[in-house]
């Protein structure tokens, strides 16, 4: 579906390379198109087209171009909001470096996942305690660890089937020694990633 200021327009679109990183879909008018004039297009979710599996993040570039003489990209996309799964926040209870602690990480991800769906968290320079305790939302049993890997990659699945929310999901670990240099402020290498179809 298309429109130009509000008006329904109808385009003949191509997908070029959907199972590669440089995919591409081309828009062709089938009449001319008024100038000047907002052009929106939308995607629907029968076309099949799927985000990426790491999800989209507001800084991500989805770049617009054309032939058309006179048309102009500059502002095309303003901005990508959040698809998929995308981490929003973390917090912890520690206030210095080698300390057990509590570790509360925040995602979206809008969508139904299935059992045995599996969440990956990179947790750098973290030490596994002896007992850990996980915690999805307010349910202690809605995921449970499968692994902590020597590259300090926590892996978690769910127990059941279940619908996240948009308004977002605290992901609560408990049971970890933090780095011994501590956690600076804005860090970025945490990671989430996920399986889930």
């Amino acid at each position: 579906a298309s429109t130009v200021d509000g008006t329904d327009f109808n385009f003949n679109c191509t997908l070029y390379g959907s199972s590669t990183k440089e995919a591409r879909i081309d828009f062709v008018p089938l009449r001319d198109l008024p100038s000047p004039g907002a052009l929106v297009l939308t995607i629907p979710r029968k076309s099949g087209l799927t985000a990426p599996r790491r999800g989209l993040r507001p800084s991500d570039v989805l770049p617009v171009s054309g032939d058309a003489p006179g048309f102009e990209f500059g502002n095309a996309v303003p901005e990508t909001p959040c698809a998929g799964l995308c981490a929003t926040s973390y917090a912890w209870s520690a206030s210095r470096g080698n300390e057990t602690l509590t570790a509360s990480l925040k995602f979206l991800y809008v969508g139904s996942v299935s059992k045995g769906d599996a969440l990956r968290v990179t947790l750098p320079g973290f030490k596994r305690e002896a007992e850990l305790i996980v915690k999805l939302g307010d349910s202690p049993t809605a995921v449970q660890v499968q692994s902590w890997s020597y590259d300090d990659v926590l892996t978690l699945v769910f127990t059941s089937s279940q619908s996240l929310t948009e308004t977002g999901t605290t992901l609560q670990l408990t049971g970890f020694r933090g780095p011994t240099r501590g956690i600076v402020e804005n860090q970025r290498n945490f990671t989430l990633q996920y399986n889930i179809s």
